[in-house]
């Protein structure tokens, strides 16, 4: 399965990448924020996301509904 990771915690971050991968899984991309989110998804078409709904600054809830509506 193609998966995109945005979570600013860079030891939870890289322990999903890790755990994905290992698990058969394709990480298209793996964010720290929200900042260029659009444009992965739009790139990398992938089949599933896994958000931090907790992200400083913007949250991804609404940049994700920004792109699926």
């Amino acid at each position: 399965m193609r998966i995109l990771i945005c979570e600013d915690s860079v030891l939870l971050r890289e322990g999903l990448v890790r755990l994905l991968e290992d698990a058969g899984h394709e990480v298209v991309a793996a964010l720290s924020d929200t900042e260029g989110l659009e444009a992965a998804v739009a790139d990398t078409a992938p089949e599933l996301c896994i958000l931090d709904v907790r992200l400083p600054r913007r949250s991804p809830m609404r940049a994700s509904a920004r792109r699926w509506h």
